[in-house]
C-alpha cells in the first residue's frame, strides 16, 4: 500500500490562502454586483414614483373632482408612504454614491447652530407625539465651519431620527461644543441602548437589530453608515457609547475649518483698508493637501498627522512678515494671510510652496509617497471685499 504524499505545512499554508483568495474575490465580486443593481433598481423607481406623488396630490387637492373626508384620510395615508418610500430609495441612492466615491462636496461657511436649531423645529413635533423630553445645550454664539450644509443636515437628521425612532421614554439631549481644533455634535437618548457585540457592527450596511416598539420602527439599516460616510468626508469622527436598556450616546466631531479660523483676522484688516486706504492690499493663499481623505484611510490618524505637519512646517517657512497669519485644519488644510502682501507677492510664496512640496516625500517603513498639494489665491478688491468673498474665491482657484 503506498503512502500519502505528505504536503509540507508551507504549502498547505500557500493553497489555504490562495483559496481565500479567491473566495474573498467573488465575495467581493457578489457584493458590487449588489450594489450596482441596488443602484439601478433605486433609478428606476424614482420616475414612477414622482408620478404617483403627483397624481395622488392632484386628487388630494381636487383638481379633479370633490373627495369626502375617508377618501382625504386614505390619501394622506398614501402619500405618507410614498414619502417613506422616497426618504429610502435616497438613502440607497446616497450609500452607492459614497461607495463609488461620486458625492462632491458642495462646502460652503455654514453655521453649525443655525443647523441644529433647523432640526430642533422640524423634530419637535415627533418628540412631542412619543411626549418625549427634549434637551439642547449649546452655545448662544454663531459657530461656523467650511462644510456642505446639506449633507452635514442629512447625517445629523439620521442620528436624531434614529434616536427619536428607538426611545419610548425619557429624553433626548442634543449638544454642541465648540472647542479649538474641532466642533463636537452629541445626540443622547434614553432608549434601548445597544450591546457591546452589536457597537462593533453598528455602522454597518443594512444592519439592523431588534430595538421596535411596535410596527414601523424599523428602518432600512442605512441612516448610521450614511451618517458616518458624510462625516468621514469632511475629515471627521463619529463613535457612540450605549449601554443596553440604558440609552445611546452618538458624538461626532467636524474639523474647524481654516477659513472660518482666519474670517475675524482678516475682517480685522480689511476694516483697517477700507478706512485708511494705505497699505499693500491683503491677499489669501489656501493651500490643501489633494489625497488628505485617502492618507487617514490608508495609514490612520497618526499617518495624516505626520503628512499635515511636515506640509505645516514647509508652508511656515513662508510666513515671515508680521501680521502674517498660518491658520492650520487637521487633516488637510491650511490658509495664509498676508496682510502686507498683494496678489503678485503671493503668486511668488504660492510658487515657492509649490516647489518644495514637489521635492518632499513622506516615508511610512519602505514605502514613500510624494506631498500633493492644490494652492489658490484671492486678493482684496478685486476679487472681493468681504473675507467670506475672498475665502470662497481662493478656494474656486485650488490648482
Amino acid at each position: 500500500m503506498s503512502e500519502k504524499k505528505k504536503i509540507p505545512p508551507q504549502e498547505e499554508l500557500t493553497v489555504l490562502y490562495r483559496e481565500l483568495e479567491e473566495k474573498n474575490r467573488k465575495l467581493s465580486e457578489l457584493d458590487e454586483l449588489k450594489d450596482e443593481f441596488i443602484s439601478n433598481v433605486s433609478h428606476e423607481l424614482r420616475t414612477p414614483l414622482s408620478i404617483i406623488k403627483e397624481g395622488v396630490s392632484l386628487v388630494a387637492d381636487q383638481v379633479v373632482g370633490q373627495v369626502d373626508p375617508r377618501q382625504t384620510e386614505i390619501l394622506q395615508m398614501v402619500t405618507r408612504n410614498i414619502d417613506r418610500l422616497e426618504h429610502i430609495i435616497k438613502n440607497l441612492l446616497d450609500i452607492s454614491m459614497i461607495q463609488k466615491g461620486e458625492v462632491r462636496l458642495n462646502r460652503s461657511m455654514m453655521n453649525v447652530a443655525e443647523l441644529v436649531t433647523l432640526l430642533v423645529n422640524f423634530y419637535r413635533p415627533h418628540m412631542a407625539d412619543k411626549r418625549l423630553d427634549l434637551i439642547v445645550d449649546m452655545p448662544k454664539t454663531d459657530i461656523y465651519t467650511f462644510a456642505d450644509t446639506e449633507r452635514i443636515y442629512n447625517a445629523f437628521s439620521h442620528i436624531l431620527s434614529n434616536s427619536i425612532k428607538f426611545t419610548s421614554k425619557g429624553y433626548i439631549r442634543i449638544s454642541l461644543r465648540d472647542t479649538e481644533n474641532e466642533i463636537q455634535c452629541h445626540v443622547s437618548d434614553t432608549g434601548l441602548g445597544f450591546s457591546r457585540d452589536q457597537l462593533e457592527s453598528l455602522f454597518e450596511k443594512f444592519r439592523q437589530y431588534d430595538r421596535k416598539h411596535g410596527p414601523g420602527e424599523r428602518g432600512t439599516g442605512l441612516g448610521l453608515s450614511i451618517a458616518k460616510e458624510i462625516v468621514k468626508l469632511h475629515g471627521g469622527d463619529i463613535n457612540v457609547e450605549s449601554e443596553k436598556n440604558k440609552g445611546t450616546t452618538v458624538c461626532f466631531s467636524l474639523p474647524k475649518s481654516v477659513r472660518a479660523v482666519c474670517l475675524n483676522a482678516m475682517n480685522a484688516r480689511l476694516v483697517c483698508v477700507r478706512e485708511t486706504g494705505d497699505g499693500e492690499k491683503p491677499s489669501v493663499i489656501l493651500v490643501e493637501i489633494t489625497d488628505a481623505v485617502e492618507i487617514r484611510e490608508r495609514y490612520g490618524d497618526t499617518g495624516a498627522a505626520k503628512v499635515f505637519n511636515i506640509l505645516k512646517d514647509m508652508v511656515g517657512a513662508y510666513v515671515t512678515r508680521p501680521g502674517d497669519v498660518l491658520a492650520a485644519s487637521y487633516p488637510g488644510e491650511l490658509m495664509i494671510l498676508l496682510p502686507q502682501t498683494g496678489a503678485k507677492g503671493a503668486i511668488r510664496v504660492s510658487e515657492k510652496i509649490k516647489e518644495a512640496a514637489l521635492s518632499r516625500h513622506v516615508v511610512f517603513g519602505e514605502e514613500k509617497i510624494p506631498l500633493n498639494i492644490k494652492v489658490g489665491i484671492a486678493e482684496y478688491s478685486a476679487d472681493g471685499r468681504t473675507a467670506g468673498e475672498l475665502v470662497d474665491k481662493a478656494f474656486s482657484r485650488l490648482a
